[in-house]
């Protein structure tokens, strides 16, 4: 420790572990020459994992100690979602749009991810 910390913050070891199966299914197909529709719906199941408690300790005034529990609402299967569509403008140019969907480990709240992109080779 530094002389020049006036309220050091110490934290106990920390390790998480995980194992977990990932299965699902992808279809794609050409709607027309230039254009391609994928989609894809899978479900990650846990079958290992820890969760261990973040803790640790400090100087700051009324906080000598602190310890944060994982939830225990944490889901064991999660659902994830993939919708995509890709525009072959010419051999070397496309314009790709996907959208995701996914359930999350530790909250409550689902994601939702949309992006556009535009590729050009050279």
């Amino acid at each position: 420790a530094s002389n020049a910390v006036q309220v050091p913050i110490s934290y106990n070891r920390y390790r998480q572990a995980a194992g977990t199966l990932f299965s699902g299914i992808k279809l794609a197909g050409a709607v027309s020459p230039s254009l391609t529709l994928n989609a894809a719906v899978a479900i990650e199941t846990d079958l290992k994992k820890n969760s261990p408690t973040y803790s640790g300790s400090s100087d700051i005034y009324g906080l000598s100690a602190f310890s944060v529990t994982p939830s225990p609402n944490m889901d064991e299967k999660r659902i994830s979602a993939n919708l995509g569509l890709s525009y072959a403008i010419s051999h070397a140019q496309s314009v790709n749009f996907s959208t995701q969907f996914r359930q999350e480990l530790y909250t409550s709240v689902n994601s939702y991810t949309s992006l556009i992109n535009y590729m050009i080779g050279f």
